[in-house]
């Protein structure tokens, strides 16, 4: 009978378990804060995340519960210690705030989620994550400041080592550290994980941020060996320049805050922290800077300067220095990584002591060389993107704004001094550049050859979630190029180039966010740069034109199309992610800044700021555009306060946007024409952009941008480059908007692929920046409109999402996807004889709003059933317009065919 018991529960195990995983699906991908299994979590509520993965049509969940315990072993019993939220009705699975009791520094927190679906049922529950809290606030770091006692001018970069004894078996392990301007960090001789550049770049006296590594496979039984390495980084430019980081406020010598919690199987615990029993020395990194690069002499190493073994006795005690100003909070975005090798295409010998390589691609990161020769041979390796007329690396562009009075300094350029012991490998540290040729020389003979050097391709490591194609290879290779120079602009904050400049400029930031957003997972970055802005926004509301900043950037270089990055980020991240945090946080700071543009405004219109940066040939009214995102602004804000429960001011700044909206089109908007300003593309597209043309007009308007355009090509700069296309294809014509975006004749991006670019350029007569992401709108463009996946502004983190293809003649397959909050959405359609199909991947707790073309109706197949105005199967007929047949589907995948 027993047997039979035994039998009997394994058969309805089984069917429960099959029941879950085959019908009622899973919740997945837990996340805490946007990551798996983070450590430093220093946020008293973190957000937690899942997805539903659920292959049925229409599958949603109703309903949640999540877990939270100081042991796994608790959720495998379906118990907690810390918090159980109970059951929520809601289909919520995104930056659900954690609300049980307050968190302690230095733990590790597990947690899972239960849900519901649709119909009541419960899932299996979520597999088991964690996270481990960083530090919460200077008073759990028991460390202090340090340094090597030298002042910023000195050139070495400084090396701290610390000996400690573990006195038992150690259970757990973290490092907490924060080393300014950037560090490295080593126990027992083992570098300590992958990241390069760290901390991020942050106003340093008003931020900085650590870093947290679980070190409990490093940290043995008796004595070890902390090592450290100091880079100047951000926090201490030695170079002058015109942005003057060189007298930035927070500049000082490179400084080191560290803490080891140890915890030992006794259930003993010990911090070992940075203090003046730290010992500091030089090593072979002679100099180090942001810009022109790093020197390294190997004959200067100290083999095992980083382990017990190591005599230390000519080293000295390190200097405990004033707290750094500001707050240390730990760093959640991704770090930057090296994460792809890229090998030369082809070398040439210049003579005996000089090679150039190219490799084939333009890129940011570093070169790594295999060298052999003679001890105390130096050897140069100069970076760029440009070349002569005789086919030598051309830097002056790169230079111009740069005074280098140091002998050790060159745009550019690493510089190593060998050792002469056989094959040397040297990579640097504390610097990157952005270059697709190479160019090594000697001041004595070497013989390289085409494998001795290696391009290091570097950035800050967002993971990939969009994909794009399609069957116009010239529109691939745009979209490759713009991925290209977007991730040559991310470290740790976006930049305009990664060679001339490297500054945070706030109008290229904004204006390449879109594309960020639509192809990878980028709300940390996103969210740690519009803290940066707040750091930076002076208390009448101004922000400059470059964040951070040294102080440089408030009298040129912002005005409203550039600071809009404080208002518009924030929309762009609630609207792809629907996480409204960012606007919670920072309120003040949107308002103060609109506050600060009605100061500024005459007449509701504002004069300031940049324009429509290298336009092609015609100029348009700064007033125009800037008032364009004065109105926007007040609009967002309106918008902002609406969502946080400010209702007088909901009223008071959608007032003000309308009365904005009023003496805009007061100003510029000539009736007779049906035209704006000087009647320019970037002032007629920004009208129609940023819905500024009264609905009576915006036929008229689109039509003259269609007729500039057929007359004149394209005619924009920056700004224009943001508004057309998007312009063009919202007054219905994808057709024009397409022919700019895959013609090769110069102005157009295709026109940079057709001679030899795989990245984007500053302008359209490449002869600025070749490695520029300002300009990359057109590859979000593809997305929204050949793919035609949009968000939905009413249903913010793709509750519902928009699927809008433009099935442009000239094109006869396309195909793109997001993963999105709630998973991958995908929209693929070809084009043959036998009509359209179109594919769509509608994820789990989803809906979309599907555009057909009008002239399909009655011809639209799913599932061998014509569409027609009944609802079907998780298809929902909505209307009709003059254009479109729209349809409501729920989560599922679909074959949509017609002739």
């Amino acid at each position: 009978m027993r047997v039979l018991l035994a039998v009997f529960a394994c058969f309805w195990e089984s069917l429960f378990i099959q029941g879950f995983s085959q019908t009622y699906g899973q919740p997945v991908d837990p996340r805490c804060e946007y990551q798996c299994n983070p450590s430093g979590i220093d946020v008293p509520h973190p957000r937690l995340s899942w997805r539903l993965d659920d292959e049925r049509r229409g599958a949603f969940q109703s309903a949640y519960r999540i877990l939270v315990a100081s042991d796994s072993s608790l959720l495998s019993e379906g118990k907690t210690d810390i918090w159980d939220s109970g059951k929520i009705r809601s289909s919520r699975t995104n930056s659900v705030p954690y609300n049980g009791p307050s968190l302690r520094s230095d733990k590790q927190y597990f947690w899972k989620v239960i849900v519901w679906d649709e119909n009541g049922k419960a899932c299996v529950p979520s597999a088991i994550a964690r996270w481990n809290t960083g530090l919460y606030g200077l008073k759990d770091w028991k460390g202090s400041w340090i340094d090597d006692g030298q002042n910023v001018n000195f050139k070495p970069a400084p090396y701290f080592r610390k000996i400690f004894a573990a006195k038992q078996k150690v259970k757990r392990a973290f490092a907490y550290i924060c080393g300014l301007g950037y560090y490295e960090l080593y126990f027992n001789g083992s570098k300590i994980g992958d990241r390069m550049l760290d901390p991020g770049y942050t106003r340093f006296d008003k931020t900085a941020l650590y870093a947290s590594y679980d070190v409990t496979r490093f940290v043995q039984e008796g004595n070890n060996a902390i090592g450290v390495i100091l880079g100047n980084g951000w926090y201490n430019e030695q170079s002058k320049a015109v942005w003057y980081f060189d007298k930035a406020p927070w500049r000082a010598r490179p400084r080191l805050l560290f803490n080891l919690s140890i915890e030992y199987t006794n259930g003993e615990k010990e911090i070992i922290s940075s203090d003046t029993s730290w010992k500091v020395g030089m090593g072979p990194i002679v100099f180090n800077n942001i810009y022109s690069g790093e020197k390294y002499d190997a004959r200067l190493e100290q083999t095992g300067w980083n382990t017990t073994g190591f005599d230390d006795k000519g080293w000295k005690q390190a200097a405990v220095i004033l707290p750094n100003e500001g707050r240390v909070k730990s760093q959640l975005m991704p770090p930057i990584r090296i994460k792809e090798t890229i090998r030369p295409i082809a070398c040439r010998k210049i003579d005996f002591k000089t090679y150039f390589y190219d490799l084939g691609q333009n890129f940011a990161g570093l070169s790594k060389i295999r060298i052999r020769g003679e001890k105390g041979a130096v050897i140069q390796i100069k970076h760029g993107d440009k070349l002569d007329a005789n086919g030598r690396l051309d830097n002056k562009l790169n230079n111009q704004y740069y005074t280098f009075e140091d002998s050790l300094e060159q745009g550019q350029t690493d510089t190593y001094i060998l050792k002469g012991e056989g094959i040397e490998e040297y990579m640097p540290r504390f610097t990157y550049h952005g270059f697709r040729y190479v160019e090594i020389s000697s001041d004595k003979e070497i013989d390289l050859e085409k494998g001795s050097l290696e391009g290091m391709v570097m950035h800050t490591d967002l993971f990939p979630i969009g994909s794009f194609e399609c069957s116009n290879p010239l529109e691939n290779a745009i979209w490759k190029a713009t991925r290209w120079s977007y991730l040559s602009n991310l470290f740790s904050i976006p930049t305009d180039c990664p060679h001339r400049e490297k500054n945070g400029w706030t109008g290229d930031g904004h204006i390449a966010s879109e594309f960020g957003l639509l192809n990878f997972d980028g709300i940390l970055f996103y969210e740690k740069w519009i803290n940066d802005f707040a750091d930076e926004q002076r208390n009448s509301g101004e922000v400059p034109g470059i964040i951070p900043s040294s102080g440089w950037g408030y009298s040129w270089g912002n005005g409203p199309a550039w600071d809009s990055g404080l208002l518009l980020i924030p929309w762009n991240l609630y609207q792809y992610y629907g996480d409204d945090e960012l606007i919670r946080n920072h309120y003040e700071n949107y308002k103060r800044y609109v506050d600060y543009l009605t100061y500024r405004s005459k007449d509701h219109l504002v004069d300031i700021g940049l324009g429509d940066w290298v336009p092609w040939k015609t100029e348009t009214p700064v007033e125009l555009t800037s008032s364009c995102y004065y109105y926007m602004d007040a609009l967002l804000l309106s918008k902002f306060a609406g969502l946080t429960g400010r209702v007088d001011d909901e009223s008071y700044y959608k007032i003000l946007a309308a009365t904005i909206k009023e003496a805009i089109n007061r100003k510029f908007l000539d009736t007779a024409k049906g035209s704006y300003a000087n009647g320019g593309q970037t002032a007629l597209s920004a009208a129609l952009y940023f819905g500024i043309v009264p609905d009576e007009w915006i036929g008229k308007v689109g039509n003259l941008l269609v007729q500039s355009v057929k007359e004149n090509g394209m005619d924009v700069g920056l700004l224009g480059s943001k508004y057309l296309l998007n312009a063009l294809s919202n007054t219905g014509h994808s057709d024009v908007a397409y022919s700019l975006a895959s013609r090769d004749s110069q102005p157009s991006w295709g026109w940079w692929i057709k001679n030899g670019a795989t990245t984007l350029h500053e302008d359209w007569k490449s002869e600025s920046s070749l490695n520029h992401i300002m300009m990359g709108e057109v590859s979000a463009w593809m997305t929204h409109t050949l793919a035609g996946i949009n968000i939905d502004p009413e249903n913010p983190g793709f509750r519902n999402v928009i699927i809008k293809p433009q099935f442009v003649a000239g094109l006869d397959h396309v195909k793109g996807s997001l993963n999105s909050v709630p998973g991958e959405i995908s929209s693929e359609w070809t084009r043959s004889a036998d009509g359209i199909t179109l594919n769509l991947r509608i994820p789990a707790n989803t809906t979309a709003t599907v555009y057909f073309p009008k002239n399909a109706e009655g011809k639209i197949v799913e599932e061998s059933k014509v569409l027609n105005a009944k609802s079907t199967k998780g298809i929902q007929y909505l209307s009709k317009t003059d254009t479109y047949l729209v349809y409501r589907i729920v989560a599922g995948t679909y074959i949509f065919k017609w002739k």
